[in-house]
């Protein structure tokens, strides 16, 4: 489990994006996000469809919740948030509107809560905290890091294995690897109990080892990482015992 301060350096300010085509709602809206948040959030306005999803595609920006118009001048709504997710499932929609008759189609796509215009006061606070919630159970499939001004937010299940480097920790993906100063101990803490040490300097994924022995682990890509006398033991269990998942599935 985390700690208090774990979660707080894993999980970084707020992105919210507001679509709402009526720019005195979209400004309503967006200054009660501001006032209930209990995070610090930047919250951005798209007055269209088109808008939001031209900057999603293009990594513009990468909302964590959305608050989205059903009904858009030009387009749906519901199609719109089915868009936004494609691109970032994780993404959080709230949905709202001034029609009850929407309540169900909703449910054709994912959404965290419905509320409806006339209600906004007392459901907003309700469905952001709703939201960031379910946000922040989905960082246990996270790891998020910082090095100076950068961060990442890495899918534990893609990372292959860590390997401190002189003062840095290097992180490395199949396709990409990443820094940052934190140490390879307070690392361990904050992913699942499926990362393992294999030696002093290295904490690999058991998931990924094809094979093992007493000098080293091959991983799924092909890498071959040391394995000390002092971890072979607990790294062995540990992939036998993720070896066991993978047969039950």
């Amino acid at each position: 489990m985390k700690n208090k301060n774990e979660t707080e350096r894993s999980f970084f300010m707020l992105t919210i994006a507001v679509c709402e085509d009526n720019p005195i709602a979209s400004r309503e809206i967006s200054q009660k996000i501001e006032q209930c948040s209990p995070m610090e959030a930047q919250v951005l306005s798209f007055s269209d469809a088109a808008d939001i999803l031209t900057a999603v595609r293009e990594q513009k920006v990468e909302p964590q919740i959305v608050f989205m118009d059903i009904e858009l001048r030009d387009s749906s709504g519901i199609q719109t948030a089915k868009d936004i997710t494609s691109v970032l499932p994780d993404c959080q929609i709230i949905y709202i509107t001034n029609y009850v008759d929407y309540a169900s189609q909703v449910y054709e796509s994912s959404h965290i809560y419905f509320i409806l215009k006339s209600q906004i006061d007392t459901y907003l606070p309700k469905a952001l905290h709703k939201a960031i919630a379910r946000l922040k159970e989905l960082e246990h499939f996270y790891l998020s890091i910082q090095f100076g001004k950068s961060s990442a937010r890495i899918p534990q299940k893609d990372i292959l294995y860590m390997e401190r480097v002189l003062r840095n920790t290097e992180i490395h993906t199949r396709d990409a690897s990443y820094k940052t100063t934190e140490k390879l101990h307070d690392l361990k803490d904050t992913v699942e109990n499926w990362f393992c040490f294999s030696h002093r300097s290295f904490l690999v994924n058991c998931r990924h080892i094809i094979t093992m022995n007493r000098q080293f682990c091959t991983l799924s890509d092909g890498t071959q990482i040391p394995v000390s006398r002092t971890y072979y033991k607990e790294l062995q269990q540990n992939f036998m015992s993720c070896m066991w998942e993978e047969d039950q599935k």
